[in-house]
């Protein structure tokens, strides 16, 4: 069935995702948007170090990153979501709380953000 096939692929997706260290996905399409299949496998990540998403990032994929073992095992230390106008503060204070090892996140122009993250 179709419901069969959907959960195929978010098994599949969580498996491929599982174990990388970077993900850049910069060059999706600036209008592009991103399924909770894609949340679920971001979410599974234990040794990303590196996430690119520019344009197109979303609360709940900087929620679903912010929620990996990646994030809170001390793994990912660059992000990049700049110009990704559906970010919010809430997001990203999730992500900085969660996320020991981060180094830097390259919000420019991300138009949902206030000055507070930026400090």
């Amino acid at each position: 069935s179709n419901n069969e096939a959907n959960c195929l692929f978010a098994a599949n997706t969580a498996t491929v995702l599982r174990n990388i260290t970077h993900l850049d996905m910069s060059q999706l399409p600036k209008e592009g948007t991103l399924d909770e299949e894609f949340c679920t496998g971001l979410r599974s990540t234990v040794s990303l170090e590196m996430f690119s998403l520019r344009y197109c990032a979303s609360d709940a994929v900087i929620m679903a990153l912010a929620e990996s073992e990646s994030a809170c095992g001390g793994q990912l230390r660059l992000v990049d979501i700049a110009f990704s106008t559906k970010v919010t503060d809430v997001s990203v204070k999730l992500l900085v709380r969660n996320s020991p090892a981060l180094e830097r996140i390259n919000m420019r122009g991300c138009k949902g953000i206030s000055g507070e993250c930026y400090n």
